[in-house]
């Protein structure tokens, strides 16, 4: 990501001093096309997603998963539960 000052200082010579883009473009070291991107565009652009974002794979599940845990819990014993309580606070 180039930052606003490099946009600056890439715009500034080629009206100012007449230089040609590939001159500014071998100056600083950037591939011609990007100094044609900031000559076009004043600031730096941000990123932007090629393509929608994908829902997780577990989506569709989600409910079954929760009623699953759900039953778990009910089914489980006070004495089971007892234990783990006292297992984790020692």
């Amino acid at each position: 990501m180039y930052t606003v000052e490099l946009y600056a200082r890439v715009q500034r010579p080629i009206p100012v001093a007449g230089k040609s883009r590939r001159a500014v473009a071998r100056e600083f070291r950037l591939a011609p096309k990007t100094v044609s991107n900031m000559l076009e565009y004043s600031m730096p652009l941000g990123h932007r997603r090629q393509q929608r974002m994908r829902r997780p794979k577990l989506d569709p599940w989600q409910g079954v998963i929760d009623a699953i845990l759900e039953g778990d819990q009910q089914r489980a014993t006070s004495s089971a539960r007892s234990f783990v309580a006292f297992a984790f606070c020692v």
